[in-house]
């Protein structure tokens, strides 16, 4: 299918000079869009001008903290406290670094407008249904946490919180429950205990909607107090239908409604959508504070902020190709528009690493991006197709995580007759256990006009068109762009405050003949039963005296990776009397200057390593631990966990030569005992297609073997498992030498050959 047959040129931009305006500047340390999105909603909303903006406008990488306390003012306290050394640092000398943003946007430069601020959110549920819930699958040591939370006394004096345990401990519950299913067993826990259905009855069953903002202005030195607000929220046991939000059983309390706004009485938070979040929400509230209290606005300084979109401008628009279907017509209204089919160009075909960068280059070059149909559901493992769709939309979620610039990019996903399905399921699995975050708040296109001829779902990632109509869709996907013209702003790459280490290497190579085993998994998930048997299972690979390649992050998970090796060295040396365990072990460890510091303690690879490694970029990094390793074990991960895994297969069928040997084993644990579902099995079903059934052993030990070696995939549901089958491989396809596996630099591509 050829959507694209012309290329439209540029609007004209406006010459017209402006004054510039006096509007307040707020910067947030979030990788989520939404959240900056929900806060400008508010203020917009409440007539203020101010303008809150990403930290990623100013700064390339900086270290979000994790959110460890179950308390959301402590959280918004960290992330603000992490945020004082790039404070300090503009304030040292790099004061250009807003100056140039506020020239571009056409805004005072007044330090006393601009402001760097924290904040946190979420839900508590009524006091009570905590100890009600459904534990199943919850760490002991997690319920010790959240029960030490539950019994620390609140701000104001009281026993405990306000509400009970809410959706605050999502992370604390990392891969085991996400929010969203938290949420669905309180839900459970109210409708069936008696006691719950009482209080239905009466309408008093209360759930509390909070947040917290945390403001410090750049020419303050001392921080403030956090500036808090809660909503509360009744709930009734009628869901409305074919909603997409968990929580529209959250009714607005009657003494929240407005005097102008009658019509809003008896309605969800969902069903108010935007109109709840801008009239209602405690992030409303936080807004109204900031303000009043640290600005010193009144009412009479309302006005609306300076518009930084360009409502006029040309969109550079990829629209990307995985075997199309239908006879489209050329998209002509105002954009640039250009076609693009990943792994098929001869750059793509020439190394590992220009196919896996070739992504890269697309989100460097382009404004948004159109995701066509393909025509037909592949569903046979050799369906090259497939992967590269899998590898490029988990590709631009990770980029809108990490690389500022591309973060607002729109994405748009042209679902016709669900063949995109597969593939928001797998997201959507991830979202579940919280291990991708997103933020699902709908009506989310505000202003967009209603459809009746497709449906419209978005995310913090990409909207997605649905429709068994392609016209219908394509003519949305044009009213959509034209939405998105109005609200998109472009980023310039930003220059790192915090000096980025150069690209580098350093340390000694894996001694010849070593077997060597990559463990791609999270870098952030909280899991501690996974997280332990992540460090049992590298303890014994430095036991057996394999080598280990990771990301190089020393918390959490990774760092439970690295921990286990690190003790398995000093195992093997105490069991064997070996005053060299060099020889037997050797562990590298690779990542980039943006991942360093958000998967390290201090913005450095970890001691320990036998081998560091800095690379150019993301996809560098990938291409070196393909490269680097013998086996691929991919642990519980989020978006760029299966990202590598999709890698890996993309260049098992384009390069089988240089592949030759490799195998990748997916670690596949059944952490929702209430239902008995692994991990990984959204993500198996769609990547495996008619071959699930034969690698799942549902077809006996023959068809398993046949199809788990015809493609190299593994399925393992036990760490023993997963050393039988890197001992078997080795016995098969014993190590090569480091050097000989060396993948092609791509200079151009890959910003520079390491020193």
């Amino acid at each position: 299918m050829n959507w694209v047959n012309a290329i439209t040129k540029p609007a004209e931009q406006s010459s017209v000079s402006v004054e510039p305006s006096d509007d307040f500047i707020v910067f947030v340390p979030t990788s989520t869009p939404e959240k900056v999105a929900s806060l400008q909603h508010a203020a917009d909303t409440a007539g203020w001008p101010i303008h809150f903006r990403q930290m990623h406008d100013l700064v390339s990488a900086f270290h979000v903290p994790d959110e460890i306390s179950a308390s959301y003012q402590e959280n918004a306290k960290g992330k603000l406290d992490e945020s004082g050394d790039i404070i300090r640092r503009i304030n040292d000398g790099e004061a250009w670094r807003v100056k140039n943003l506020c020239a571009k946007w056409n805004i005072k430069y007044q330090k006393d407008h601009i402001l760097f601020a924290t904040d946190d959110s979420g839900l508590d549920a009524p006091p009570g249904v905590w100890e009600k819930v459904d534990h199943t699958g919850i760490a002991q040591a997690t319920l010790e946490k959240i029960d030490q939370y539950l019994a620390k006394p609140a701000p104001n004096g009281n026993s405990a919180p306000k509400g009970g345990a809410g959706t605050e401990l999502a992370p604390v519950l990392s891969a085991m429950l996400g929010s969203a299913e938290y949420m669905r067993r309180m839900v459970d826990t109210i409708t069936k205990n008696p006691a719950f259905n009482t209080a239905i009855t009466d309408k008093n069953v209360e759930f509390i909607d909070r947040a917290t903002l945390l403001p410090r202005k750049l020419s303050e030195e001392k921080q403030r107090d956090p500036l808090s607000a809660h909503t509360t929220l009744i709930f009734r046991d009628k869901p409305i239908p074919d909603s997409p939000i968990k929580t529209t059983y959250h009714y607005l309390h009657p003494k929240n409604i407005k005097e102008d706004r009658p019509q809003d009485a008896g309605k969800t938070a969902a069903e108010l959508g935007w109109d709840y979040l801008g009239h209602y929400s405690p992030k409303r509230e936080v807004v109204d504070r900031l303000a009043h209290e640290v600005l010193g606005l009144t009412d009479q300084d309302k006005r609306p902020r300076r518009k930084l979109a360009d409502p006029d401008q040309s969109l550079r628009v990829s629209w990307v190709d995985f075997e199309s279907v239908g006879d489209g017509h050329s998209p002509v209204n105002g954009h640039t528009h250009t076609f693009h089919r990943f792994g098929t160009s001869e750059d793509a075909k020439a190394s590992p690493l220009a196919a896996l960068t070739e992504i890269q280059s697309l989100m460097k070059q382009n404004d948004a991006f159109v995701l066509l149909p393909d025509s037909s559901k592949l569903k046979k493992i050799e369906d090259f197709d497939r992967f590269r769709k899998y590898y490029t939309l988990f590709s631009m979620i990770v980029a809108k995580q990490l690389i500022g610039e591309d973060m607002n990019k729109p994405v748009i996903i042209q679902n016709h007759d669900g063949c995109w399905d597969d593939a928001i399921a797998m997201h959507q699995s991830l979202v579940k256990r919280s291990v991708t975050k997103d933020f699902n708040f709908a009506p989310r296109r505000e202003g967009l006009a209603p459809d009746e001829a497709t449906t419209l779902q978005s995310n913090a990632y990409f909207d997605v068109i649905s429709s068994g109509d392609l016209q219908a869709i394509q003519d949305r996907t044009m009213q959509l762009l034209d939405w998105h013209r109005e609200r998109y702003e472009k980023r310039d790459p930003i220059k790192p405050v915090i000096k980025a280490p150069v690209t580098y290497a350093e340390g000694e190579e894996p001694p010849e003949g070593m077997y060597k085993v990559a463990v791609f998994l999270s870098a952030g998930n909280e899991n501690i039963d996974l997280n332990n048997a992540t460090k049992k299972f590298c303890h014994g690979l430095a036991m057996k005296g394999y080598g280990m390649v990771t990301g190089g992050g020393d918390r959490y998970a990774m760092g439970a990776a690295h921990e286990g090796y690190m003790d398995g060295q000093k195992a093997l040396k105490i069991a064997e009397a070996d005053k060299d365990q060099k020889t037997r072990t050797w562990s590298g460890a690779y990542s980039t200057d943006i991942l360093l510091k958000a998967e390290t303690k201090d913005g450095k690879l970890a001691k320990g390593f036998t081998y560091k490694k800095c690379c150019a970029d993301i996809y560098k990094r990938m291409a070196d631990m393909l490269e680097t390793s013998d086996t691929v074990v991919v642990r519980v991960g989020g978006a760029g966990t299966v990202q590598e895994w999709m890698a890996f297969l993309i260049l098992k069928h384009m390069f089988p030569e240089k592949m030759e040997g490799k195998n990748i084993i997916i670690y596949d644990p059944t952490v929702f005992k209430t239902d008995a579902e692994p991990f990984y099995e959204p993500v198996l079903r769609p990547v495996l297609g008619e071959d699930y059934d034969a690698i799942m052993g549902k077809k006996g030990d023959d068809a398993k073997s046949a199809a788990s070696k015809k493609i190299g995939m593994y399925v393992a549901d036990s760490d023993e498992k997963i050393m039988e089958l890197i001992e078997g491989f080795e016995k098969a396809s014993p190590a090569k030498t480091f050097l000989d596996r060396h993948m092609d630099e791509r200079p151009d591509l890959a910003g520079g050959k390491p020193h």
